[in-house]
């Protein structure tokens, strides 16, 4: 199943955004600053990404582009449970931010032990 996920910059500074795992990443894009706090975001602060929900170990690294070089990993857990990934200003750090999901309308409603176990035991009942 394919999942999107939207990652939004609300901060006033540049983010760069990495995809990979194992400490290997790919630059994804820069997502814009907004031109002041109370701007509404636009497309230049904000990507919309698709996810195969079986991929595991996918993480993201988010980071400011400036000199304080704060970053945040993303985790494929939280992507699976978050439809919005907001970078949002961290108030007890001027050039940092911190990170708010928007959960998704249903939360990986299929990956109940019992479901796990109903599709574990339907490919044995097949053999």
């Amino acid at each position: 199943m394919t999942l999107t996920t939207t990652f939004i910059n609300k901060t006033t500074f540049d983010i760069k955004l990495k995809e990979g795992n194992a400490g290997v990443y790919r630059e994804l894009t820069i997502l814009k600053g907004l031109p002041t706090e109370d701007a509404e975001p636009t497309a230049d602060n904000r990507l919309v990404q698709e996810f195969d929900e079986r991929s595991t170990y996918r993480e993201f690294k988010v980071a400011t582009v400036s000199r304080s070089r704060s970053r945040i990993h993303i985790t494929s857990d939280f992507i699976l449970d978050n439809a919005v990934i907001n970078m949002v200003p961290n108030p007890q750090r001027p050039e940092g931010f911190e990170v708010k999901g928007d959960p998704r309308s249903s939360v990986r409603s299929d990956s109940s032990p019992l479901a796990i176990f109903s599709f574990i035991w339907s490919k044995l009942r097949r053999k």
